[in-house]
């Protein structure tokens, strides 16, 4: 049960009888099933899609985001507005929450150096290369749960403990932390993340234990790290490098 689970068996066997006609015959039914299984192999199943099918498994998120891809690559789109990425998005599936093409535009922006210094609404108007766009985008998806995604519960997590070891630091002499501090912020981090990562729905993606410590020491051993001074820009700066740690390891194959 647990095989079938984990490989979305029965979602589709589900969704497949569901779309069955009732008073078909028993080859006719015998051939449904064999071109939705083979739809769902080749990724084409998803397509035209509700959202709540696609993120139902992580087989379909993955066919999604390559299918989205072909979509960009057939249309020669080099680079697109977030807004357009999300537009092309609704073209294969209805509903589908623009927080996610939100989040991979804000972590393209980041990886690519792109000046944070705009509105929010202006920032949202750069045209980002689709190549780039692909891999963020194929990370803040893959790792959604039904009203959970890893990258944001990682930000909540670094926040809290940035704000809790806040809490209890005396005022420095120096915005920047020391390696103790930092030692002290990552272990909380790394406590709360983990709690969360136990009390969330089994929906949620979560990456190999190795990937996801990977990316942890990554993104607290970042260059520039002690260069941000307040809080809010050092908690923002850690989730930023967590999530592209996560993009750059390739963890999704």
């Amino acid at each position: 049960m647990e095989y079938l689970d984990k490989h979305g068996v029965r979602v589709y066997l589900t969704d497949a009888l569901s779309r069955m006609k009732p008073d078909s015959t028993a080859t006719s039914q015998t051939q449904f099933l064999l071109d939705y299984f083979n739809a769902v192999i080749s990724g084409s199943n998803v397509l035209h899609r509700d959202f709540a099918y696609i993120q139902s498994t992580p087989r379909n998120r993955l066919s999604f985001v390559t299918q989205f891809s072909h979509l960009l690559t057939s249309n020669r789109q080099e680079s697109c507005k977030p807004a357009d990425y999300f537009h092309l998005i609704e073209l294969m599936s209805q509903g589908f929450p623009y927080e996610v093409v939100k989040r991979a535009a804000e972590l393209t922006e980041y990886v690519l150096g792109i000046q944070q210094q705009q509105p929010e609404k202006a920032k949202l108007g750069v045209a980002l290369p689709s190549k780039s766009f692909v891999v963020f985008f194929r990370v803040c998806f893959y790792y959604m749960g039904l009203k959970l995604e890893l990258v944001a519960m990682a930000e909540q997590c670094i926040v809290a403990a940035f704000e809790e070891h806040q809490r209890v630091r005396p005022q420095p002499l120096s915005p920047n932390y020391s390696h103790e501090e930092l030692k002290t912020i990552r272990d909380s981090f790394v406590t709360l993340l983990n709690e969360d990562i136990s009390k969330s729905s089994t929906v949620i993606q979560v990456p190999p234990a190795r990937t996801l410590q990977t990316s942890i020491d990554r993104a607290f051993s970042a260059g520039g790290l002690q260069a941000t001074a307040s809080m809010g820009a050092f908690s923002t700066f850690v989730y930023l490098e967590f999530a592209r740690s996560l993009a750059m390891l390739d963890v999704l194959e």
